[in-house]
């Protein structure tokens, strides 16, 4: 209704009210709109002026129901309906939400804020594409509008549409200069770019306009823990936590640098930390079990029990899915889609491809599902021997099931257990009618709706298969299929012959480098004279972290100078390459090499391991057992060092192992990709069979 039909008194009376509610005064304009309202109950504009301070006061459900009477006597004002939308995003009324926003596009089209709050609600509700369309109509009303650009910028790169982003954010700096939000997330874009010192650059300006700009801290803190610089990220990301204690991301990203620095008791409380801020947070959660998996202070059954906990708090979900539509034929060709975010050059990506270049395309059909952002080379391999290839790393948990539903994914196989960028929360939902965790996992996913855990003969001890919950199949020779790349180098001769000393050596990420293993390597070299250990890690190229390490061998009587510090090359062609200087590898526990024992074994070198019953530290023995190299397995610390002195005391034998080694492993089931092949499809058509049993019964 037109209120003017009311008289001008009531609107003279709601029009003061506003004007007080205008300036800040809530209480008096209150007052006086509930006066007005007292004579004149239908006034929409009075209506929708003590919504909103109803709105603003805290009380949600009485500005709801008076935004609607507003509504009802003034229909066609597309305000109300802006701000009626507003009020149900607020209480999380979503699509009620969507309906409200499209009404005031409808009655207003040159409104441009309704198409950014009907983008932020789709954003929320994972509908990227939408959201993205939203906010070109927004800017195509409003190009001068920073702050639309920003938004547009943000859903760019969460399509994967890096350029676009980093243009848009180009616009947005073009008209606030000045802003750090912009910097801040600008930063985000060029990471993904792999622009790395300009990102690092985009949150140092970002902190030059506003140094108490926790996001940006926390960011540059994010990504200076990637590229190994521990002391700078701790600072910053300390630094973070100070200005907003209760950013969750920040002391997510904390406990990942100190677990960078095998200060796990202190990572695991900065993850503790973050969950208690945000308990509905499964990827933290998922990098506080792999810092207890480091941890030797952590019993194997504890550990265990964490892995259940995860299952209990992230992995029952709402509407997860209870039939499929896969028929249950016994001996149909089987579908099988493969989950991961490391479908790159990563030890996931090394170890899949051998499996998708032998596998019996007659029986199996792979479809990957990348959740990743890096391409590379081998994401290149990947994808042409994949029989189809789903980029989804937008793809919400449940669009990302949806997905697997449409392509009838048979078996769904989880590539990432707890490790970064897992879709535990999308195998929760049980999209496909068998599921298996696999390459990723180092223990128990603790998902109820996983079925099966790929192990193998020497992985999990017999009598240990309660640490999980899902059903253990053993894989008769090993886990696992090492493909070695076409770049990597001849084996080199030992380089004792040479140097006339022995060097061992470990390249395995530092964090599994913690005082008991620090205590045994002291010993080692003890009984070796003369003997170095060089040590190759991205964390070493921080010279306070190289300090620290020493200080830590000198308290174990081992000198600096017995001590070969390196940062690591960035080609992997050269990592393989550093193995010419050393002699012997030195493998850590309790949580073992993985790749890098491949490698070592690869290029020749000895390797000394003493695996424990946690599922982690038997990695290397399920390699050497493969490859018939189970004299360097040691039962104690004692043997350990035995085996490593009785290698370096013979460097003839040295150099013959560095002749023969690669060609024994060639030959073994370690690198058999055909044998491994077939195994693979001898456990999973097995598995199909059992549900298709299930559905008959």
């Amino acid at each position: 209704m037109d209120n003017g039909s009311e008289g001008s008194g009531i609107d003279e009376a709601v029009g003061a009210a506003i004007e007080l509610f205008m300036v800040g005064r809530i209480d008096d304009s209150e007052k006086a709109c509930r006066e007005a309202l007292r004579t004149h109950p239908k006034h929409a504009d009075g209506l929708h002026l003590l919504a909103g301070i109803c709105f603003q006061k805290g009380d949600a459900a009485q500005a709801l129901k008076l935004m609607k009477q507003a509504i009802r006597e003034k229909p066609l004002s597309a305000p109300f309906h802006l701000n009626h939308a507003i009020m149900l995003e607020n209480q999380g009324h979503h699509e009620d939400a969507l309906t409200a926003y499209g009404e005031a596009i409808r009655l207003d089209p040159a409104m441009d804020q309704p198409l950014i709050g009907r983008g932020n609600v789709n954003v929320r509700l994972g509908r990227f594409a939408d959201a993205l369309a939203d906010y070109d109509r927004a800017v195509a009303l409003a190009p001068t509008a920073a702050a639309v650009h920003l938004n547009r910028a943000v859903i760019l790169r969460r399509l994967g549409r890096l350029e676009e982003a980093l243009a848009a954010y180009d616009r947005a700096l073009e008209l606030q200069p000045r802003s750090p939000d912009i910097f801040a997330n600008r930063g985000l874009v060029l990471v993904d770019l792999g622009r790395t010192e300009e990102a690092l650059r985009d949150y140092e300006r970002a902190l030059g306009l506003n140094p108490d700009h926790a996001e940006a801290r926390n960011n540059r803190g994010k990504l200076l823990t990637r590229t190994g610089r521990i002391t700078a990220a701790i600072t910053e990301l300390e630094h973070a936590i100070r200005i907003k204690p209760d950013l969750a991301t920040a002391h997510n990203n904390l406990g990942n640098a100190l677990k960078g620095k095998c200060d796990l008791a202190g990572a695991a409380r900065a993850y503790r930390t973050a969950l208690r801020i945000r308990p509905g947070f499964p990827k933290v959660h998922s990098n506080y079990l792999f810092c207890l998996s480091y941890d030797p202070a952590v019993t194997d059954q504890e550990l265990a029990d964490a892995h259940r906990e995860w299952g209990q708090r992230h992995g029952r979900p709402q509407r997860a899915y209870t039939t499929w539509p896969n028929a249950p034929a016994p001996d149909k060709p089987l579908t099988v889609g493969l989950v991961s975010a490391d479908l790159h050059s990563h030890p996931t990506g090394y170890f899949l491809e051998g499996v998708l270049s032998a596998a019996d395309r007659e029986h199996l059909c792979f479809v990957c599902y990348y959740c990743g952002a890096i391409e590379d080379s081998l994401t290149a391999r990947l994808r042409s021997l994949s029989d189809q290839w789903r980029s989804v790393q937008n793809h919400s948990d449940r669009q990302l099931a949806e997905a697997i539903r449409a392509d009838d994914i048979d078996i769904l196989i989880d590539l990432s257990g707890h490790t970064r960028g897992n879709r535990l929360p999308c195998f929760a939902l049980k999209p496909a009618p068998v599921q298996v965790t696999w390459l990723g996992s180092c223990h128990t996913t603790g998902v109820p709706a996983m079925d099966y855990i790929l192990l193998d003969p020497t992985y999990v001890p017999a009598g240990c298969e309660g640490w999980f919950t899902e059903k253990v199949v053993r894989l008769p020779d090993i886990r696992w299929i090492y493909t070695a790349p076409p770049y990597a180098p001849e084996v080199a001769p030992p380089p004792v012959l040479e140097r006339g000393t022995i060097t061992f050596g470990s390249f395995n990420n530092m964090t599994k480098i913690n005082a008991q293993v620090i205590e045994l390597w002291s010993h080692v070299l003890a009984a070796v004279p003369d003997s170095r250990l060089m040590l190759s890690w991205k964390t070493l190229g921080d010279e306070k972290e190289c300090d620290r390490w020493r200080a830590l061998f000198a308290a174990e009587g081992v000198s600096g100078d017995r001590l070969i510090l390196t940062p690591g090359p960035g080609a992997h062609a050269k990592v393989l390459g550093d193995y010419a200087q050393v002699d012997i590898a030195l493998d850590p526990f309790p949580f073992s090499g993985c790749i890098s024992t491949c490698e070592a074994l690869w290029m020749g070198v000895p390797l000394v391991t003493l695996p424990g019953p946690r599922p982690a530290s038997r990695q290397t023995l399920g390699f050497l057992t493969a490859a018939g190299l189970t004299e360097w397995v040691a039962d104690d610390a004692d043997e350990y060092i035995r085996i490593a002195a009785d290698l370096a005391s013979d460097p003839n034998r040295l150099a013959a192992l560095r002749r023969d080694q690669r060609a024994r492993l060639a030959a073994s089931p370690m690198c058999d990709q055909r044998r491994f092949a077939g195994h693979l499809e001898h456990v999973l058509r097995r598995m199909w069979r059992r549900w298709c049993e299930e559905q008959g019964s």
